[in-house]
């Protein structure tokens, strides 16, 4: 599946790094696939955290990524922190 860009919320937008959570049914493994944040490129930044909790259908999971780069056009990269 894709993004749902509704369901990625700040929770913490102060100072340079900033906090999201988002809940989806996709795995673990589509939301930490390089790409799948594409479509927050306009807003989110390289170090931003999103703590995702994945599979809300199935086996449930929990990982943070952070974003290790992102271009204003095209590709946000994540890299799983925890």
């Amino acid at each position: 599946m894709a993004l749902i860009l509704a369901d990625l919320k700040c929770v913490n937008g102060s100072g340079q790094v900033r906090e999201y959570n988002y809940i989806t049914n996709d795995t673990t493994a589509a939301t930490i696939a390089s790409g799948y944040f594409n479509n927050a490129t306009s807003f989110l930044r390289k170090g931003d955290i999103i703590k995702a909790s994945t599979d809300q259908d199935g086996t449930e999971g929990m990982t943070i990524v952070t974003v290790s780069s992102e271009t204003a056009a095209a590709t946000v990269t994540t890299v799983v922190t925890a």
